[in-house]
């Protein structure tokens, strides 16, 4: 993480009601709280929280990441995820635990690749301190003809693979995991031996056990704040414009994660109770704000949220057009 410090106990409180043991949360170059407020937690004994120095050339996510394989905790654990603070595990109803989803899964089951719905910003404008799963409420359509769309992350046994990795972990030579998707159904060998399939577009998938929503927008204001932190595994890529058109389609309605919402609540006030918590927390909330209001200063910014205050959402791509552009990539990439 760096610099979620408005929304990572809203995050964490989420998971802990999904079920979710340990974190293991690593941060760099945070100047809005988020490490102290992970800091506090770390001393409830609810995260393990590593502030990161980066080094060289990798990114800090991949830095993290290679730390973490050599982590006990990861060694140990009987199912691991990697995962960012704006993606939320939604269990469909009435499941409500990852204890009683993974009771679901066929015997042998190595990994699940809880596929993501990406969610817009539902016509959100200003940044406020409230639930993000129940302020954004409109998605891509499922079948959405958009790549991109069908990215997932993975709730693997660390015990059935060489490594963890950003999306999936990677297999061993001597053994081809078992993976399922997001219903428990099987995944075909083909997928279980590519370990560079980072998205499920063009395979044929369920959800009806688990999904994770991506909430990679959530308001115009905050988006323009989340674009000076800039991406944690891309921080040469511009999040601009082009970003928020990709990830903007609140073309359908999915209120499918509000039963989890009352545990959400129930945990996040839990947390508030912690000791320096609930003033940490505001006081990152209101310096996001005044981040925005200091962008608000900026022509450039106040161009860019002008048009992303104009642009209501996104027109989801037609097959033959998705087709045809991803052609156009294939060719001019050879």
């Amino acid at each position: 993480m760096r610099n979620e410090g408005p929304h990572c106990l809203e995050w964490i409180a989420h998971h802990l009601a999904v079920g979710v043991g340990h974190f293991l949360i690593y941060t760099n170059d945070c100047d809005d709280g988020t490490d102290l407020i992970l800091d506090a937690l770390d001393s409830a004994g609810l995260v393990t929280h590593i502030r990161q120095s980066p080094m060289g050339k990798r990114t800090v996510q991949w830095q993290a990441l290679k730390h973490a394989s050599e982590h006990p905790l990861v060694a140990n654990a009987d199912w691991v995820l990697v995962t960012d603070c704006d993606e939320f595990i939604n269990l469909r109803a009435p499941l409500t635990t990852l204890q009683e989803m993974i009771a679901k899964l066929p015997k042998g089951a190595d990994a699940v690749a809880m596929p993501w719905r990406l969610f817009g910003h539902s016509g959100q404008i200003e940044m406020r301190d409230e639930l993000t799963t129940l302020r954004f409420t409109h998605a891509a359509s499922v079948d959405i003809q958009l790549p991109l769309a069908h990215f997932f992350k993975s709730l693997f046994r660390p015990a059935a693979f060489r490594q963890i990795g950003v999306h999936r972990p990677k297999r061993g030579k001597d053994r081809l995991p078992n993976w399922v998707d997001g219903g428990g159904d099987a995944l075909p060998d083909e997928f279980a031996k590519k370990d560079g399939r980072i998205n499920m577009f063009g395979i044929q998938t369920s959800r009806d056990l688990v999904q994770l929503n991506h909430y990679s927008l959530r308001s115009a204001e905050s988006f323009m704040v989340k674009r000076a932190r800039g991406l944690p595994n891309h921080m040469e890529r511009e999040i601009g414009l082009g970003y928020w058109a990709e990830r903007n389609f609140n073309t359908v309605k999915d209120t499918s994660i509000y039963h989890l919402i009352a545990a959400t609540q129930s945990k996040l006030e839990e947390l508030m109770q912690i000791e320096t918590v609930s003033n940490l927390h505001r006081n990152a909330y209101l310096l996001h704000k005044s981040r925005f209001n200091e962008m608000m200063t900026n022509r450039a910014d106040i161009q860019l949220f002008w048009h992303l205050a104009l642009s209501g959402g996104s027109q989801p791509p037609s097959a033959s057009l998705a087709r045809t552009q991803i052609n156009r990539i294939i060719k001019a990439e050879n």
